[in-house]
């Protein structure tokens, strides 16, 4: 329904890694560039590194635990980069998704998109190198989903704002449960666009 000489001016949509929306757009909005929201990459990563650890755990009773893997490199203390250590000798195959994740993230610091093509081809290169089909499944979703993920470095647009409104709305809508005055209740709706810091007291009154 979106008016034809709107959609002539809209040159990219971010989305998440789903066929549908990609398809939608391509039938709909055909000249418009697909970004897929960097969130979704490596929230993808995260998914594929804590789905194997869950498996290892289970398969050699082990006790590796999930936040340590998720924490960003640079953000570990120095005991949990010892910690994190032992457990890669323990469980190597984890390490080499850590690897992987942690190389993802890095290709986000790219420059230019020249440079973040070059390290994501690495990175698939090398996910099938490691012979797994845990790995070469991962290799194939970024293959598939290559140029769309490259256009965040031409664009550089991301859900953040939309999805941090989703968060909000659905906040309110929790606290406003039971709210039987439906014009009460839009006055919360729209104190959601103050930081929460400001909305929330209001929406406990």
């Amino acid at each position: 329904k979106i008016p034809q000489e709107v959609k002539n001016k809209i040159n990219a949509v971010c989305i998440d890694m789903s066929a549908g929306y990609k398809s939608s757009l391509k039938k709909y909005l055909p000249n418009s560039k697909v970004v897929i929201d960097k969130f979704h990459i490596i929230k993808d990563a995260n998914s594929r590194l804590n789905e194997e650890r869950l498996i290892i755990n289970e398969m050699e009773t082990l006790k590796a635990p999930k936040k340590l893997f998720l924490i960003n490199k640079e953000n570990l203390s120095d005991r949990q980069q010892k910690l994190i250590k032992n457990w890669f000798k323990k469980i190597p195959d984890l390490e080499v998704l850590w690897f992987f994740k942690e190389a993802l993230r890095e290709m986000y610091a790219s420059e230019t998109q020249e440079q973040a093509k070059e390290r994501l081809e690495l990175i698939i290169s090398g996910l099938y190198k490691q012979r797994s089909k845990v790995t070469s499944d991962w290799a194939k979703t970024l293959e598939r989903w290559k140029e769309p993920v490259l256009n965040y470095f031409e664009y550089r647009i991301t859900n953040g704002y939309t999805e941090g409104m989703h968060t909000k709305f659905k906040l309110l809508k929790r606290l406003g449960y039971g709210f039987k005055d439906k014009e009460v209740y839009i006055r919360k709706m729209a104190l959601s666009c103050l930081p929460l810091t400001v909305f929330l007291p209001h929406c406990l009154q």
